[in-house]
């Protein structure tokens, strides 16, 4: 039903993560000349049609890989797997405290650093929206956005400025009057933003972000509610 594909940087190297129709979650890697034998993480997922409800980023330091998935809809309990590269093995682990339900998720990699974000939405369920930090080993910088987000939200987003060690996340609030809010991440942690209203565009619908490469600058890519891009 769905598939990710995550090229690791300066590499040859391709995760692949898909989901079949059985909530089957399985995983497996491109070496630049065979896939490994693919491997099931997981026979239970939030969201199998609707809404993506699992996503991958590598390290970038380490060369670990990070796969993600919502879990359970009842206890906000999202569930996790790494590869350590260094001995080809995988851990999971339990993130029991993403304060949204993982029915939607996105994975952004730092590039200077082995943290990884992600921010967390609740699709049909309900309207939280939530964002965290991987830091290689543990979840850290845990925090609910709004309790007020877009229902069936596919507006949010989340990255990195560049190599400067900050993240971002966008989205929206049913009561938003503008485009979007955001929220910034800094060595003080998670700081709300002004709202951004840009002249002529309504409310975002959706949201794609994409680094620009040597620089600390982002493309932002909106679709708004009269669906204008």
């Amino acid at each position: 039903l769905w598939t990710e594909l995550v090229p690791r940087a300066g590499s040859d190297e391709i995760a692949l993560v898909a989901l079949d129709d059985q909530q089957r979650l399985i995983a497996a890697i491109w070496d630049g000349t065979q896939w490994t034998r693919p491997l099931l993480l997981a026979t239970q997922v939030n969201s199998l049609r609707d809404f993506k409800a699992f996503d991958a980023a590598w390290e970038s330091l380490s060369g670990d890989l990070l796969v993600v998935w919502g879990y359970s809809q009842f206890v906000e309990e999202t569930r996790f797997a790494t590869l350590t590269r260094t001995t080809d093995t995988w851990t999971t682990g339990l993130f029991s405290s993403t304060d949204a339900l993982a029915m939607s998720l996105t994975l952004a990699s730092d590039p200077s650093s082995d943290q990884i974000v992600a921010v967390f939405g609740e699709g049909l369920t309900d309207d939280d929206v939530g964002v965290s930090v991987w830091g290689g080993a543990n979840w850290h910088d845990t925090v609910e956005l709004t309790l007020t987000g877009l229902a069936q939200s596919r507006a949010m987003d989340i990255g990195w400025l560049g190599a400067t060690g900050q993240a971002f996340a966008l989205y929206r609030d049913q009561a938003l009057t503008g485009t979007f809010q955001w929220t910034r991440l800094n060595s003080g942690g998670w700081r709300r933003q002004s709202e951004v209203t840009l002249p002529g565009v309504g409310k975002m619908v959706q949201a794609k972000s994409r680094r620009i490469p040597g620089t600390n600058r982002v493309l932002v890519l909106l679709l708004d509610d009269a669906g204008a891009l």
